[in-house]
């Protein structure tokens, strides 16, 4: 007799309890669409002990239920199809429940952080979009997101037919990829989402994996420790079940930053118009200071003069400065004028700050407007005057000075980037953790039958760490694909749109870092990339543009599907100098989208300071480049910048080429 070190329930058993313990796991519930094609395997609850069947069809599987009454078995591959009835039965009691109006298609997971949340009720299309006719074979499965300690057994959520009103709170992503691939293919298309905005992309990742990137390995091994400690469980009222993430977040930062630093600048007179400021550099604002090759929270100073007209004497003035991440001490010709917010808090982060400048102050001729941005950690922008550009004005009446351009630049503190990292390791009840989304959004997915994966994500990745995502987001690739054990678990990964100032270059940019990540972790791991700068948005970090997005990532997915040639752009293959000149190979014929010479290109010398280029195709795959600064070239880059100016290479298919960095041989 088999002993699975449980009692096996007697056969006559069939008590209404006993019924009740025989249910399938939440992805396998009405609804549901499974994949096609390959063996599914199917999982559920049933009395600890007992044999138990599971058909689909004319197919059928038999397994036990082990001591806890889980239960898990594969059936055969099955053909596309609609309307299909999965029945569950206990074998001893011939009791049965079904799950009806099974379809078998295609099945995508969408994961990743705000970008692919971002709802299809907010995107630019939303009142067209809305108005499409519901589509049964189309569905979605939103996780419910948790954030307890542990790998957990089972997710939460339902599948929900396609319908206007059901599509709205979906993401737009998700969404446009199902409509567009439904169209393509003819089958149903699920899609489920585990997404949440903010999050870092070792949230997605297993703890084991990260133990072994050595980027991450010390920082989990630590917090094996700190996500159990008793203080993490103190105060918490009796009716929640886990600890307060938002105040731990700033309790962290407090220990970290426990007093307002030295207002060094202020005793120097940086705030008055007298200060001789031509030895600090410059920058172009709205933006980020990391543009100016800071990649850390800290404090800095603004400064940036202005010509009062006549007109504008003795009247009150309106000072707009956009946004300041995360406070700011605002003066003008030396008197201050505002203040808003705390360098430790998120709440004013972008908040545009409005100030009035009394007229008493106000006289012709040149002003000096002066503004102290400090910032202990960011979550969303990385420091600095970020805009919008439009916010930025001196304003008397309905005349104004637009303040965007160039302004001095100077640091007052650096403190470094621990306000940003610490908050991977708060622990359970915040889902920015480490492995935390894994543990309970992605572990008990596995290993539900798919054809693959739609990632976008990155945005939090690129403060102050995109140097190491690369690595990061292959090891997350590999981890996923190591556990869910299909034959093939495809990738397309969805690369960062172009956001805030637009700039042919830009020497710091943390989001072209990224770009390039992103691009050679999908050229390494086999993956789609899905160019999307076109898409981005000047002032939003959220761009509202989604349906192309959707769109270019389901024929990505319909080309590997249908065994087609992929999808992609051409790729840079190798580098090679020619005398003066740099040249450029490609996979594929490359063009220009507006039928004008490739632009958005630089190349540098062995000395590393990169020059525009001039640019032309040779032999439909090959670029010649050159500078009249470079003698001997040997690197080239290519959209490198936050939001790159004229990036116009594309493929014969139409296809973006991606940013990219590449070496001579």
């Amino acid at each position: 007799m088999l002993s699975l070190g449980c009692a096996v329930k007697d056969a006559a058993s069939n008590t209404t309890a006993e019924n009740q313990n025989l249910r399938f796991g939440a992805l396998f519930q009405s609804g549901a669409v499974l994949q096609r094609d390959i063996p599914l395997p199917v999982w559920g609850k049933a009395v600890p002990g007992s044999r138990v069947r599971c058909s689909l069809d004319n197919d059928s599987a038999v397994t036990f239920a082990d001591c806890e009454g889980n239960f898990k078995l594969y059936l055969p591959p099955q053909k596309a199809g609609y309307n299909k009835k999965l029945v569950l039965e206990d074998i001893a009691s011939g009791h049965k429940i079904v799950s009806e109006n099974i379809a078998i298609g295609e099945v995508y997971l969408a994961a990743g952080q705000s970008n692919m949340e971002f709802p299809v009720q907010r995107t630019i299309d939303a009142e067209t979009t809305a108005k499409i006719p519901a589509d049964d074979n189309i569905r979605f499965f939103r996780i419910q997101v948790t954030k307890y300690p542990l790998c957990q057994p089972e997710v939460r959520g339902s599948w929900q037919s396609d319908s206007p009103e059901t599509r709205a709170n979906f993401s737009g992503v998700g969404y446009h990829f199902a409509r567009t691939l439904k169209e393509k293919l003819n089958v149903p298309v699920g899609v489920i989402g585990a997404y949440l905005g903010g999050m870092n992309a070792e949230t997605f990742i297993s703890r084991e994996a990260l133990l072994s990137n050595p980027d991450f390995a010390e920082q989990t091994a630590r917090y094996d420790l700190l996500a159990f400690s008793e203080e993490n469980y103190r105060n918490i009222p009796e009716n929640q079940e886990l600890p307060d993430h938002g105040a731990r977040i700033y309790d962290g930062i407090d220990a970290l930053f426990p007093e307002e630093p030295e207002k060094t600048g202020e005793k120097l007179m940086w705030h008055t118009p007298g200060f001789d400021d031509s030895a600090w550099e410059s920058m172009e604002l709205p933006d980020s200071w990391t543009q100016a090759g800071y990649n850390h929270a800290g404090v800095f100073w603004f400064r940036k003069t202005v010509d009062i007209p006549e007109a504008w004497a003795g009247r009150d003035l309106t000072l707009g400065i956009g946004a300041a991440d995360k406070c700011d001490e605002t003066f003008f010709n030396g008197k201050k004028v505002g203040a808003t917010g705390d360098f430790r808090r998120f709440e004013n982060w972008n908040v545009p700050r409005v100030y009035t400048i009394p007229g008493k102050s106000v006289k012709a001729g040149r002003a000096l407007i002066a503004v102290r941005v400090a910032s202990a950690a960011s979550i969303c922008a990385d420091g600095g005057l970020i805009g919008p550009a439009a916010e930025m004005k001196l304003a008397c009446g309905q005349e104004s000075i637009s303040l965007t351009g160039a302004w001095k630049l100077k640091k007052e503190h650096d403190f470094g980037t621990a306000g940003m990292t610490f908050m991977s390791t708060i622990g359970p009840g915040y889902a920015g953790s480490l492995h935390m989304l894994y543990d309970n959004m992605i572990h008990p997915l596995i290993p539900f039958a798919m054809r693959g994966v739609l990632w976008y994500q990155g945005e939090a990745n690129a403060i102050c760490m995109a140097g190491t995502y690369k690595n990061l987001l292959l090891t997350l690739i590999n981890d996923w694909r190591s556990r869910w054990g299909q034959k093939q678990l495809d990738f397309i990964i969805i690369q960062l749109p172009g956001f805030q100032t637009i700039r042919p270059y830009g020497k710091h940019s943390q989001w072209a870092r990224l770009r390039e990540a992103q691009r050679l972790s999908a050229n390494a791991s086999g993956s789609d990339l899905v160019v999307t700068l076109k898409y981005g948005d000047v002032d939003d970090i959220h761009p509202r543009n989604k349906k192309p997005v959707g769109e270019a990532s389901a024929l990505a997915a319909a080309a590997r599907i249908n065994g087609n040639a992929p999808y992609q752009a051409p790729e840079a293959q190798s580098c090679r100098p020619e005398k003066n000149t740099l040249l450029i190979n490609f996979n594929a014929p490359i063009s220009t989208d507006n039928s004008q010479t490739p632009a958005a290109l630089v190349i540098a010398g062995s000395d590393g300071i990169f020059y525009p280029a001039q640019a032309e195709i040779c032999n439909n795959t090959t670029l010649k480049l050159s500078a009249p600064e470079v003698s001997m070239p040997v690197k080239v880059r290519y959209a490198w910048s936050d939001n790159p100016l004229m990036a116009n290479l594309c493929g014969s298919n139409g296809l973006p080429v991606s940013p990219f960095e590449i070496s001579a041989d």
